[in-house]
């Protein structure tokens, strides 16, 4: 359900991993990327460690954490 949404939202996403509510969102080097996470918590965590690692070698921290469920299209 939420990866369809998503895919519908993010045209230009390179890829789209996952199938839950919350997306993490990178559009660094030019590139967009969606991870989907089933709660909030991983949502979370895992912007945290995008944040602190970066998400590849041309990140220039441009990370989002999205409630899918709060966009209406």
């Amino acid at each position: 359900m939420y990866r369809e949404k998503a895919k519908k939202l993010y045209k230009k996403a390179i890829w789209i991993h996952g199938d839950g509510r919350y997306a993490t969102l990178s559009a660094c080097g030019g590139n967009l990327t969606v991870m989907l996470h089933e709660t909030p918590q991983n949502a979370r965590d895992a912007m945290r460690d995008i944040d602190k690692l970066g998400c590849g070698g041309a990140c220039v921290n441009k990370h989002w954490l999205v409630d899918l469920k709060e966009i209406t299209t």
